[in-house]
């Protein structure tokens, strides 16, 4: 019995983080705040090695051969030094060396939704091309959530946006 709450549990944690993962590099779709995305990554960072070691306290609950124990712990270990290594440097890389400051270009009249001027600063490693400017277009989904396109303001329409002088 638990054995398989241990197994559900790794399992559903398991297809969380890629769900989460996937679409985050798949779809345009962005944390409404710094805060919001660091939160997420520290969970995914402190869970991750937490459920792979579960599914070693698994492994000591079956019944199995001690060959197939062995190999399926030293497996697991590996696993679990592997991601620990990858979420390091995404955490290095994406999370910790840099700031992104948006300023209010635009807002579309009836709509929360604005054009943005980011400005992104990173430090470390990624140094060398940046500070980096880009024009997107924000739609917001839900509080923590929102969409972030790329766009060019020199065909906007002006009876739809409103310019936020700074």
């Amino acid at each position: 019995m638990l054995a398989k709450i241990i197994y559900k549990t790794v399992l559903g944690g398991l297809i969380a983080y890629a769900t989460l993962l996937i679409l985050y590099i798949i779809l345009p779709i962005e944390f409404s705040k710094n805060e919001f995305k660091e939160i997420t990554f520290r969970v995914i960072w402190f869970t991750g090695p937490i459920l792979f070691l579960l599914t070693l306290l698994k492994l000591t609950i079956t019944r199995k051969t001690k060959s197939e124990t062995i190999s399926q712990v030293i497996s697991t270990v590996i696993l679990s030094i592997v991601i620990f290594v990858f979420l390091g440097m995404y955490w290095f890389c994406a999370v910790m060396s840099g700031f992104v400051e948006d300023k209010i270009l635009f807002e579309k009249k009836n709509s929360r939704q604005k054009i943005l001027l980011r400005h992104h600063d990173v430090g470390g490693a990624y140094n060398s091309d940046l500070p980096k400017h880009e024009i997107n277009r924000v739609i917001p989904l839900t509080k923590y959530f929102q969409i972030g396109i790329k766009t060019d303001t020199t065909n906007i329409d002006k009876n739809m946006w409103t310019s936020i002088e700074n």
